[in-house]
């Protein structure tokens, strides 16, 4: 019986360590492709990302710089954004909301001439 209970033990520091081990790699990998260091560390409130935080964060922020696909992903982050428009959102979600359209609307006076309505 002592030895069944040590094997697992054993089991579960590997496993652990193993986490660890992912757990720092990605943080890594996060901070080196632009995430900042709350989004990677997290904070007191939230605690530590998870394996699957960080590869989603590390996901959006790889596909939001890939300059081939920049204006299709933007396009399809701003529809959803547009099919939002009228939700109820926080103040600094609010904030963000007004200065993507005043962003919307230079865009569209600065390139009409250009692409047409």
């Amino acid at each position: 019986m002592w030895a069944e209970l040590e094997r697992e033990r054993e089991m579960r520091l590997e496993l652990c360590t193993d986490w660890a081990d992912d757990h720092t790699h990605l943080q890594k990998l996060c901070m080196a492709a632009g995430c900042s260091e709350q989004e990677v560390e997290g904070d007191k409130y939230l605690g530590i990302p998870s394996i699957r935080d960080l590869v989603d964060l590390l996901s959006k922020v790889k596909l939001a710089n890939m300059s081939y696909v920049r204006f299709e992903n933007t396009l399809a982050d701003l529809t959803d954004c547009y099919k939002h428009m009228d939700d109820e959102v926080s103040d600094r979600e609010d904030e963000s909301r007004k200065r993507l359209i005043n962003l919307c609307k230079s865009i569209s006076d600065e390139y009409t001439y250009d692409y047409g309505r």
